[in-house]
C-alpha cells in the first residue's frame, strides 16, 4: 500500500500547491480536452461518463469519452506524441468486481498517477463519487498549472507491485466502441465533489425526544421524514425535508399535573454538503403544527376540579442541524438536533374564584434530537 500512498500524497500536494499558484490562472478554456477511456460493465462506464463530462462541463474543458473491451496498463505507460488540447489522459479500469484502478498521464506524457479504488458498493455511488472526486482533483490542479503524480519509472514500480500487473511493451489497445458526441452535461448535473450527480432523496424513519419543560418533562417517540436535494452551488445543494412524528403518552410540571399524546407536522428548507464520500451534514428552517390532547391530572388534595379533556393546536418554527453516514448504498444512519419555538406561548392554567394562576408552562424554546436509520434513493 505504500505505493499507493505516494500518489495519493502527491495528490494532495499538488491540489494545495495549485491553489496557491500565483494569480490562479485557471480561466474558462473551452479549447482544452482530456481523454478519457474506460471498460467495465456498460451500465456502470455510462453513468461514469455522464459523470465526468459534468466534471468537464463545469470546469471548462472538454471531454473525449471510449468504452474499451479491457485497459493494459502498458498501453498507459508507452510513449505517445504529446496532441495539441490535450490536457490530460485518463484510463478507468472498472472491470474487476473487487477494484477499480486509475491512471491517469499529463498532457507530455511524463507523469503519472495510479489509484487503486476498492469497490466495496459494487460500483454504487460511493465508488463512482470516489473516482470521479479523483478526476476532477486531477483535471482542476493541471488547469491551475500543478503538477501530478510520479514519473514513468516509478509509475512501472507502482503497477507492478500494487495493480499487480507486468509492464512490458504492447501495441495499443484498439477501442471497441466509441462513445457518441454529446453536448456538455448541464451545469446542474455535475459530479460528486460534495454530494450526488444527480438530485437524490431519503426516507428515515427516526425516534425523535424533546425536552418542552423543566423538570425535565420529555416527550417521545417515533418520527418518519422525507428529503430531497438538489444543485444549489459546486459546494452546496439546497434541501427540502418533510417530517411527521408522535409521543404517544407525556407529562408536564413538577407534579406531573398535565398529561398530553399526540404529535406534529414539519416543513423545512436549507442546504446539504459533503465532508467525504459517505459523510454529508445539512442545516435547515421551517415551520409546522402540534396538536395535543390534554387532560388533567389535579390531586384531590389541592381543592382545584380539573378541566374536562380537549386539544390543541400548537404553531412551531422550527430549526435543525443534521449528519447522515451512509452504511451502504441503501442504507444510511441520519442523527439530527434542533430548536422547536412554540409561536403561540401556550400555558395552562388554575383558577380560584376569579384569579388565575400559571400551572403548567411549557418552554417557548425547546431543543430536540433524533436518531434513525434512512433509506437514500436516487430517482
Amino acid at each position: 500500500m505504500t505505493r499507493l500512498l505516494a500518489p495519493a500524497c502527491a495528490l494532495a500536494i499538488l491540489t494545495v500547491s495549485a491553489a496557491r499558484a500565483e494569480g490562479d490562472p485557471r480561466a474558462p478554456r473551452p479549447e482544452i480536452a482530456v481523454e478519457v477511456a474506460a471498460a467495465g460493465d456498460p451500465a456502470t462506464t455510462a453513468s461514469m461518463a455522464e459523470r465526468v463530462r459534468a466534471v468537464g462541463s463545469r470546469l471548462n474543458v472538454s471531454t473525449r469519452w471510449q468504452d474499451r473491451s479491457r485497459i493494459d496498463a502498458r498501453d498507459v505507460l508507452a510513449d505517445k506524441g504529446v496532441e495539441a488540447g490535450v490536457l490530460a489522459r485518463v484510463w478507468l479500469d472498472m472491470s474487476d468486481p473487487k477494484r477499480a484502478v486509475l491512471y491517469v498521464a499529463n498532457a507530455t506524457h511524463d507523469r503519472f498517477l495510479v489509484r487503486v479504488v476498492p469497490a466495496t458498493d459494487g460500483y454504487g455511488e460511493l465508488t463512482q463519487e470516489s473516482l470521479t472526486t479523483i478526476v476532477e482533483s486531477v483535471i482542476d490542479a493541471l488547469i491551475a498549472g500543478g503538477q501530478i503524480g510520479v514519473n514513468r519509472e516509478e509509475a512501472t514500480r507502482s503497477i507492478e507491485k500494487d495493480v499487480g500487473v507486468p509492464v512490458e511493451p504492447a501495441l495499443p489497445v484498439a477501442p471497441t466502441r466509441v462513445a457518441e458526441p454529446s453536448e456538455p452535461a448541464p451545469l446542474h448535473d455535475r459530479g460528486p465533489t460534495t454530494s450526488n450527480s444527480k438530485p437524490w432523496s431519503a426516507v428515515d424513519l427516526s425516534y425523535r425526544m424533546d425536552v418542552v419543560s423543566a423538570g425535565p418533562s420529555f416527550r417521545h417517540g417515533p418520527q418518519v421524514s422525507l428529503s430531497w436535494t438538489g444543485f444549489l452551488s459546486k459546494s452546496l445543494d439546497a434541501l427540502v425535508w418533510f417530517g411527521g412524528h408522535y409521543s404517544p403518552s407525556s407529562s408536564l410540571g413538577d407534579e406531573r399535573q398535565v398529561a398530553m399524546h399526540g404529535g406534529g407536522a414539519r416543513a423545512a428548507v436549507g442546504v446539504t454538503g459533503r465532508l467525504a464520500p459517505a459523510f454529508a451534514w445539512q442545516a435547515a428552517v421551517g415551520a409546522g403544527v402540534d396538536a395535543f390532547g390534554v387532560q388533567s391530572r389535579i390531586a384531590p388534595e389541592t381543592g382545584l376540579v380539573g378541566a374536562d379533556d380537549f386539544t390543541i393546536a400548537v404553531p412551531i418554527a422550527t430549526t435543525f442541524l443534521g449528519a447522515s453516514l451512509r452504511l451502504a448504498r441503501w442504507v444510511s444512519l441520519p442523527i439530527a438536533v434542533g430548536l422547536d419555538v412554540d409561536l403561540s406561548g401556550h400555558h395552562f392554567d388554575a383558577q380560584l374564584g376569579a384569579e388565575r394562576a400559571t400551572l403548567v408552562r411549557p418552554w417557548v424554546a425547546h431543543p430536540f434530537a433524533t436518531i434513525g436509520i434512512g433509506v437514500p434513493f436516487t430517482p
